[in-house]
């Protein structure tokens, strides 16, 4: 059984049986140079829609490393549909959340910017960067789409009504995270798209708050007595969306 070394995101439109593409410039220089790959060596790639496949580095000369598609070793499953739209946050904690967001199925980062949010510019290729490590790392099949950094008001308009809204609110609006998705209402819906919203280190305006809870449909949840830190309360409530409404119960990593 071939045991691949490493597993590599491509930005390729199709992998197929026998599919040669080229390695772009840096991930020739990860290949080659940092992991010390070599040719004919085998590692894992997907490219987010076509599973996971084995492949060969089969060319390594000229300045130029090609990869050849083998054969799929897992198909593309369904996963959680859950957007998350946060306030930046600065740079280290930016890094951590990307990661850890990716880790646990967000299918769509949303950076917004609110009235108390304190940073201006958001490097987008830096979250890409960061999300694509992570789905490498923990054998998810696909990565994240990032969006524009927006206004919270853009963010929210022309509201899907079968996305369900979770609004974090630290003002302790809501009930219980968990009391509120495993209620007979939530889970009765069905819902199969979801959204958190949780704002910046100094909360949401009350204006911002009213028009979050006029979403429909929307619902307001707390995450407990203590006041959390933003990346820690998105990743408190994405392990509960996951395991109460998500793709946890059903499913487990598979390996080939």
């Amino acid at each position: 059984m071939i045991t691949p070394k490493l597993r590599l995101f491509v930005d390729q439109e199709h992998l197929t049986i026998n599919h040669v593409f080229h390695a772009d410039n840096s991930q020739a220089h990860y290949l080659l140079n940092v992991m010390r790959l070599k040719e004919n060596d085998f590692i894992a790639i997907f490219n987010g829609h076509d599973g996971e496949w084995l492949a060969k580095i089969v060319d390594t000369k000229k300045k130029t490393t090609n990869i050849q598609c083998l054969k799929q070793l897992k198909s593309q499953p369904n996963e959680s549909d859950i957007w998350l739209m946060f306030a930046p946050l600065k740079k280290d904690r930016l890094d951590y959340l990307s990661q850890k967001a990716s880790e646990l199925g967000v299918s769509d980062l949303m950076p917004v910017k609110t009235a108390r949010t304190i940073v201006s510019r958001v490097k987008l290729e830096r979250i890409a960067l960061n999300s694509i490590e992570a789905c490498e790392q923990c054998e998810r099949l696909s990565i994240p789409k990032i969006h524009e950094y927006q206004s919270l008001t853009t963010a929210l308009s022309d509201w899907d009504k079968e996305r369900l809204l979770i609004f974090l609110d630290e003002n302790g609006s809501g009930n219980s995270i968990l009391q509120v998705l495993q209620s007979e209402e939530i889970q009765n819906k069905h819902y199969t798209k979801f959204a958190i919203v949780v704002g910046p280190e100094g909360g949401f305006t009350k204006e911002e708050a009213t028009h979050i809870k006029k979403i429909k449909p929307a619902t307001a949840v707390s995450l407990g007595s203590r006041i959390l830190r933003a990346d820690t309360a998105i990743i408190s409530s994405l392990s509960c969306l996951q395991a109460s409404l998500g793709d946890w119960p059903n499913t487990k990593p598979t390996r080939p």
